[in-house]
Formats: C-alpha cells, sequence, structure tokens
C-alpha cells in the first residue's frame, strides 16, 4: 500500500486528489504535470508558465486554465533567461548560464494574483520555478499557505540556485503552520510534498510508512533502473 504517487517527477499525496481538487501548476513548461493530474483524476488545473513559446502547446486542454506570467515576489516585468534546456528558464539573474536569450515578461504575485480569480483555497500548488521558490512561497502569507491542501516542490540546492539554509527555514515555517513533509531525494531538495494535516486526515504510521519504505523503495528501483541501463548498453558495446 502507498500514499504517495509521482507525476512528471513531482511526489503527490494520493489519497488528496480527487475529481473536485483545484490545482495550481507554477512552472507548467509544456504543461505534462497539469494534463497527466487532469487525465488520471479529472480535476481543474491553473498553470503558470513565463516562457510564451511553451504557451501554445498547452492552449486548447480541457479543463487546463494557461497564463502566460512568470511568478514572483512581486507584480511588475522581469528579465526571464530562456535556457537551451526548455526547462531551466528562469528570472534569476545568477540563473541558466547557458541563456540563449533575455525577454521580458510579466510578472504576477501569487496570493494577490489568485485572490483576484476568487481563489482562496488550493488542493495542490505544483513549484517548479528554477530557484524563485524561496521568493514566491515568502510573499505569501500564513494564511494563504494554511489554505493550501499539499505542495509538491522542487528546489534547486542541487543547481546551486538555492541555499539548504533558506529550504530548511521554509521547510521550519510551513511545519509550524500544520504540514508534515516528505523529502524524497536523499541528498538534495528536488522533491518534497508537504501536507496539510488540517485538511488531511493522516496517521503518523501513514506518514512514516511514506517517508522511509515508500521512498527508499522508489530509490532502490531508480538505482536498479540505471544499473539495468548501464549493463544493457555496455552489452551492445561488447
Amino acid at each position: 500500500m502507498t500514499y504517495l504517487t509521482q507525476i512528471q517527477g513531482h511526489t503527490l499525496w494520493r489519497p488528496g486528489l480527487t475529481q473536485q481538487s483545484l490545482v495550481v501548476d507554477l512552472g507548467a513548461n509544456r504543461g505534462a504535470f497539469s494534463k497527466q493530474l487532469i487525465e488520471r483524476y479529472g480535476c481543474r488545473s491553473h498553470a503558470f508558465e513565463a516562457n510564451p513559446a511553451l504557451i501554445q502547446s498547452m492552449e486548447g486542454a480541457s479543463q487546463l486554465t494557461v497564463y502566460n506570467y512568470a511568478v514572483a515576489r512581486q507584480d511588475g516585468r522581469l528579465p526571464f533567461r530562456i535556457a537551451a534546456n526548455d526547462e531551466a528558464s528562469t528570472i534569476l539573474c545568477d540563473g541558466a548560464e547557458q541563456a540563449t536569450d533575455i525577454i521580458h515578461v510579466p510578472a504576477i504575485q501569487l496570493e494577490r494574483f489568485l485572490g483576484s480569480l476568487s481563489i482562496d483555497a488550493i488542493d495542490v500548488l505544483k513549484m517548479d520555478i528554477e530557484g524563485a521558490e524561496i521568493e514566491v512561497l515568502e510573499s505569501c502569507s500564513d494564511r494563504f499557505l494554511s489554505n493550501i491542501g499539499q505542495l509538491t516542490i522542487e528546489f534547486h540546492d542541487f543547481l546551486g540556485l538555492t541555499s539548504v539554509s533558506s529550504i530548511k527555514n521554509t521547510v521550519h515555517r510551513l511545519q509550524s503552520l500544520g504540514f508534515a513533509y516528505i523529502k524524497v531525494w536523499q541528498h538534495a531538495w528536488g522533491d518534497v510534498l508537504f501536507i496539510n494535516r488540517r485538511w488531511h486526515a493522516y496517521s503518523l504510521p501513514q506518514i512514516l510508512w511514506s517517508k522511509y519504505w515508500t521512498r527508499n523503495l522508489w530509490g532502490f528501483q531508480r538505482v536498479l533502473a540505471r544499473r539495468l541501463a548501464s549493463g544493457s548498453v555496455q552489452g551492445s558495446n561488447g
């Protein structure tokens, strides 16, 4: 029995996903995360992507609303560094060192913008915005964050874009607001799930099972898959 599921490298609390779930997808790229969630659970998603070249691939998808904005600390216009790998583009000045272009994009502050849409509660908040996760969370009030059922976040310490100390400060803040967390990667914070105990009636054994057994099983499966792939490559070259 597993209480966790993964979509596009982001871990989610499976009992919290239903047809009525409202998802906010920050750093949607081409929309694969939102589309898979919608296909699997029939939920609704609001997807934010700063790169205008990627928006077209999401337009027209059922139950998916797309916004061509960068999500940042405050409203305005920001330089957006487009990387050769479009998943690595960022608003950070020290990010996307291999940027192929810099464009200026409209930026919004998340809590204010969602408030303008009369959205004050979110079932799932997914964040993969290439190092801007900390500043976006810092810009949100405790009240806003407390009205989120779960957050699945790719922090970017493994790329040197985010300090571990700032991540730990964010973790402590979310814990103080009633979130339990599961760090899926062993050596970095690239896949972290926060579950709001005020929304989800999980038990301590369920959290411990997910935090240790499921996480470690996934890790073993990834290592085994890499070794098998490496063995097949060596065999084909032999």
